[in-house]
Protein backbone atom coordinates (compact mmCIF):
# COMPACT_ATOMS: atom_id res chain seq x y z
CA UNK A 1 0.00 0.00 0.00
CA UNK A 2 0.91 3.73 -0.52
CA UNK A 3 -0.80 7.23 -0.08
CA UNK A 4 -1.44 10.09 -2.05
CA UNK A 5 -2.72 12.98 -0.97
CA UNK A 6 -3.30 10.96 2.57
CA UNK A 7 -5.01 8.40 1.24
CA UNK A 8 -3.81 4.74 1.68
CA UNK A 9 -3.88 2.83 -1.98
CA UNK A 10 -3.19 -0.47 -2.91
CA UNK A 11 0.13 -1.14 -5.10
CA UNK A 12 -1.03 -2.62 -8.50
CA UNK A 13 2.58 -3.48 -9.52
CA UNK A 14 2.97 -7.15 -10.71
CA UNK A 15 -0.92 -7.66 -10.53
CA UNK A 16 -3.25 -7.42 -12.97
CA UNK A 17 -7.02 -6.93 -12.92
CA UNK A 18 -9.79 -8.05 -15.65
CA UNK A 19 -10.23 -6.17 -18.02
CA UNK A 20 -12.58 -5.52 -21.40
CA UNK A 21 -10.49 -3.37 -23.44
CA UNK A 22 -13.03 -1.09 -26.15
CA UNK A 23 -11.18 -0.70 -29.65
CA UNK A 24 -12.55 0.18 -33.30
CA UNK A 25 -16.15 -0.66 -32.29
CA UNK A 26 -15.29 -4.28 -30.16
CA UNK A 27 -14.96 -5.75 -27.48
CA UNK A 28 -12.12 -7.77 -26.25
CA UNK A 29 -12.45 -9.67 -23.04
CA UNK A 30 -8.63 -10.32 -21.35
CA UNK A 31 -6.86 -8.36 -18.03
CA UNK A 32 -4.60 -4.96 -18.20
CA UNK A 33 -1.16 -5.95 -16.30
CA UNK A 34 1.04 -3.03 -14.35
CA UNK A 35 4.26 -3.64 -14.50
CA UNK A 36 6.77 -0.88 -12.69
CA UNK A 37 6.92 1.28 -15.82
CA UNK A 38 3.95 0.16 -18.05
CA UNK A 39 0.77 -1.06 -18.87
CA UNK A 40 0.19 -3.89 -21.06
CA UNK A 41 -3.55 -5.52 -22.28
CA UNK A 42 -3.76 -8.86 -22.60
CA UNK A 43 -6.28 -10.61 -24.65
CA UNK A 44 -7.61 -13.83 -23.57
CA UNK A 45 -8.79 -14.82 -26.99
CA UNK A 46 -6.07 -17.15 -29.08
CA UNK A 47 -7.15 -15.78 -32.00
CA UNK A 48 -7.85 -12.30 -30.78
CA UNK A 49 -6.80 -9.10 -33.61
CA UNK A 50 -5.56 -6.70 -30.49
CA UNK A 51 -2.59 -5.86 -29.79
CA UNK A 52 -1.60 -2.86 -27.53
CA UNK A 53 1.91 -3.69 -26.78
CA UNK A 54 3.17 -2.27 -23.77
CA UNK A 55 2.31 1.83 -22.45
CA UNK A 56 4.40 3.03 -20.41
CA UNK A 57 3.24 5.31 -17.89
CA UNK A 58 5.53 8.29 -19.28
CA UNK A 59 3.19 7.74 -22.52
CA UNK A 60 -0.02 8.61 -20.55
CA UNK A 61 -1.63 12.21 -20.60
CA UNK A 62 -4.38 11.92 -18.74
CA UNK A 63 -7.00 9.41 -16.76
CA UNK A 64 -10.69 9.74 -17.02
CA UNK A 65 -13.61 8.14 -14.92
CA UNK A 66 -16.68 6.99 -17.68
CA UNK A 67 -19.55 4.96 -17.77
CA UNK A 68 -20.88 1.83 -19.67
CA UNK A 69 -23.72 2.35 -21.27
CA UNK A 70 -24.07 5.91 -20.02
CA UNK A 71 -25.00 4.32 -15.89
CA UNK A 72 -22.44 1.78 -15.28
CA UNK A 73 -19.51 2.67 -13.23
CA UNK A 74 -16.88 0.89 -14.69
CA UNK A 75 -14.94 2.44 -17.42
CA UNK A 76 -11.84 4.18 -17.50
CA UNK A 77 -10.35 5.87 -20.59
CA UNK A 78 -6.18 6.12 -20.76
CA UNK A 79 -5.67 9.45 -22.76
CA UNK A 80 -2.09 8.85 -24.90
CA UNK A 81 0.37 12.10 -25.42
CA UNK A 82 -0.11 10.96 -28.89
CA UNK A 83 -4.12 11.57 -29.26
CA UNK A 84 -4.81 8.00 -28.46
CA UNK A 85 -7.15 6.80 -26.22
CA UNK A 86 -7.60 3.47 -24.54
CA UNK A 87 -10.88 1.67 -23.10
CA UNK A 88 -11.52 -0.23 -20.61
CA UNK A 89 -13.81 -1.81 -18.85
CA UNK A 90 -12.96 -3.15 -14.89
CA UNK A 91 -14.17 -3.44 -11.38
CA UNK A 92 -12.59 -1.55 -8.99
CA UNK A 93 -12.26 1.34 -11.21
CA UNK A 94 -10.99 4.31 -8.50
CA UNK A 95 -8.53 1.77 -7.57
CA UNK A 96 -7.37 1.43 -10.63
CA UNK A 97 -7.72 4.94 -11.89
CA UNK A 98 -5.39 6.41 -8.64
CA UNK A 99 -2.83 4.08 -9.04
CA UNK A 100 -2.44 4.91 -12.35
CA UNK A 101 -2.22 8.57 -11.66
CA UNK A 102 0.47 7.98 -9.46
CA UNK A 103 2.56 6.61 -12.06
CA UNK A 104 2.30 9.37 -13.94
CA UNK A 105 3.49 12.08 -10.97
Amino acid sequence: AFCIRGVEMRDLTGTYVNANCRKDGNTYVGSLWFFTDSIEYKAKAVNSTISLGKIPYSDINEIEAANTLGIIPNGIIVKLKNSNELRFIVNNRNTVIEFLKSKME
